[in-house]
C-alpha cells in the first residue's frame, strides 16, 4: 500500500533534517506497536480464560459439597469476569449467569435468581434461537424456579416448551427428553394431578434405564421421584422398593458418605416414619444426620435439614425433651447461614412452633408461627403451597385458644389457596374445608 503523504509533512521533515525513509520507518514501527497491544490482548483474553477455568473447577468442587455460600464468590468473579472477555450476548456469558442464579437458587435466595436466568434465557434465544438445546435447558431452569415459587402455571409452560423443543431436536429417547418428563411429571405430583404425574415420571424412568442401564445417578433419581410420587397417593408399599433400590444405587455409585447417598436415607426414613415403622426411620435419620456433620460440618444447610427431620420424628414419638433441642439447632443453624428472614428458617420456626403445639404451649407457639407465616408471605406471596400451610397452621392454634373469631379467617384463606392451587377435590383441600367445618360448627354457622 503506498502512503500519499501531504507536501507541507514533506517539508517539515527536510526541515527537521529528517530522511524521508525514517517516516516509512515510523509507521513500519507504530504497525508492530499495535500488533504487539494485540497480542497482548489476546494473551490476556487467554490468561482471563484459563483463570475463569480455575474458578470453574473451584466453585464445581464446592457445589458438589454443596457449599453453596462459598462457591457462590466464584460464581460471581465468574460472571464478572465473562461480562468482561465476551460482552453479554455470549454464550459464555449466558452460562456464568445460569450458574450464580442456580446457586441463589440453592440459597433461596429466588428473588436474586430469577432475573439471572430470565437473562439467559433471552441471551441463548437471541444466539441459537428457540428451537435448540441450550434455549431448552434455559427454559426447564427458569421452569424449577417458577414451580418452587410456587407460580405453577409459568413453570407448566416453560416445561412443557422445554419438553416439545426436546422432542422436536433429540428425539424420545434422550435423557435431556426424560429430565424435561421427570420435571413436568414431578410438578403434576406437587398439584396433586397424579394421574398426569405417574405415565411422564415413568416415561423418564424407562428412557433413563435404556440410556444407561440400571446402576445410573439418573436413573436413581427416576426411580426416587415415582416413589415420591406413589408416597403422595398414599401407596407407601409401592414407594418402598422403589426408594430402596434408589439407595442401593447411590451407594453403589458413591459410596455411603455422599449427598445423594445421604439423601436417599433420608427419604427412605421418612416413608417408614409414614408407615409408623418408626424404629426403622429414626436409625435411617441418625445416619444422615451423623453422616452430614461429619462431611459437611454442623453449621450447613443440609445438616440443619437433618436435625430438623429428626426432631419431627421425635415429636411424632411424643419424646419432646429428644426434639426440643434438635429443632431449635436448625432454627439457630438457619438464622445464621440464611439470616431470619429466609424460608428456610422459616420451615423451623414452623416445627419448633409445631412442637409447642403439641406440648400447649401457645404463647411459645403463636409468635414462631406468626413469624413464619410473614416470612413465607414476603418470599413466596399469598397464593403458595407453603403460606398456605402457615395460614392453617396459625388458624389452628387460634382455635385451641378458643379464639375462633381469629381463627376462622386464616382457615379460610388456606381453602381459598388449596382450591387455586390444588382444586376443590384434593386431600389437602378436604383436610382445610373439615377444620373450617368445625370452627362453623362451634360458632353455630351452618
Amino acid at each position: 500500500m503506498i502512503l500519499k503523504i501531504p507536501y507541507n509533512i514533506i517539508r517539515l521533515f527536510l526541515a527537521l533534517g529528517i530522511l524521508f525513509t525514517n517516516y516509512s520507518y515510523l509507521i513500519e514501527t507504530s504497525s508492530i506497536s499495535e500488533t504487539l497491544k494485540g497480542e497482548k490482548k489476546e494473551q490476556s483474553l487467554d490468561s482471563n480464560q484459563n483463570f475463569i477455568k480455575e474458578l470453574k473447577t473451584k466453585a464445581n468442587k464446592l457445589e458438589d459439597s454443596r457449599d453453596w455460600i462459598k462457591a457462590k464468590k466464584y460464581r460471581e468473579r465468574i460472571l464478572s469476569l465473562a461480562k468482561q472477555n465476551y460482552g453479554l450476548d455470549h454464550s459464555e456469558t449466558a452460562f456464568a449467569l445460569t450458574a450464580l442464579g442456580k446457586l441463589h437458587y440453592s440459597l433461596g435466595e429466588y428473588e436474586k435468581a430469577e432475573p439471572l436466568l430470565k437473562q439467559s434465557l433471552e441471551i441463548n434465544k437471541k444466539i441459537f434461537g428457540l428451537e435448540h438445546t441450550e434455549t431448552s435447558t434455559a427454559l426447564n431452569n427458569l421452569g424449577v424456579l417458577y414451580k418452587d415459587l410456587g407460580e405453577y402455571e409459568k413453570a407448566e409452560s416453560l416445561y412443557n416448551q422445554s419438553l416439545e423443543i426436546r422432542k422436536i431436536i433429540l428425539g424420545l429417547e434422550h435423557p435431556y427428553t426424560a429430565l424435561s418428563f421427570n420435571n413436568l411429571g414431578v410438578l403434576y405430583k406437587d398439584l396433586g394431578e397424579y394421574e398426569k404425574a405417574e405415565p411422564l415420571i415413568k416415561k423418564s424412568l424407562e428412557i433413563y434405564k435404556k440410556n444407561y442401564g440400571f446402576e445410573h445417578p439418573e436413573t436413581a433419581m427416576a426411580l426416587n421421584n415415582l416413589g415420591f410420587s406413589y408416597r403422595s397417593l398414599g401407596e407407601y408399599k409401592k414407594a418402598e422398593p422403589l426408594f430402596k433400590q434408589s439407595l442401593e444405587i447411590y451407594k453403589k455409585i458413591y459410596g455411603l458418605e455422599h449427598p445423594q447417598t445421604v439423601t436417599a436415607l433420608n427419604n427412605l426414613g421418612f416413608l417408614y416414619r409414614s408407615l409408623g415403622k418408626y424404629e426403622k426411620a429414626e436409625s435411617l435419620l441418625n445416619q444422615s444426620l451423623e453422616i452430614r456433620k461429619r462431611i459437611l460440618g454442623l453449621e450447613h444447610p443440609d445438616t440443619s435439614t437433618a436435625l430438623g427431620n429428626l426432631g419431627m420424628l421425635y415429636k411424632i414419638l411424643g419424646e419432646h425433651e429428644k426434639a426440643e433441642p434438635l429443632l431449635k439447632q436448625s432454627l439457630e443453624i438457619n438464622k445464621k447461614i440464611f439470616g431470619s428472614e429466609h424460608t428456610e428458617t422459616s420451615t423451623a420456626l414452623n416445627n419448633l412452633g409445631s412442637l409447642y403445639m403439641d406440648l400447649s404451649e401457645y404463647e411459645k407457639a403463636k409468635p414462631l408461627y406468626k413469624q413464619s407465616l410473614e416470612i413465607y408471605k414476603k418470599n413466596f406471596g399469598l397464593e403458595h403451597p407453603y403460606t398456605a400451610v402457615a395460614f392453617n397452621n396459625l388458624g389452628l392454634l387460634y382455635r385451641d385458644l378458643g379464639e375462633y373469631e381469629k381463627a376462622e379467617p386464616l382457615i379460610k384463606q388456606t381453602l381459598e389457596i388449596q382450591k387455586q392451587i390444588y382444586g376443590f377435590e384434593h386431600p389437602e383441600t378436604a383436610l382445610v374445608l373439615d377444620n373450617l367445618a368445625g370452627i362453623f360448627s362451634i360458632l353455630s354457622k351452618y
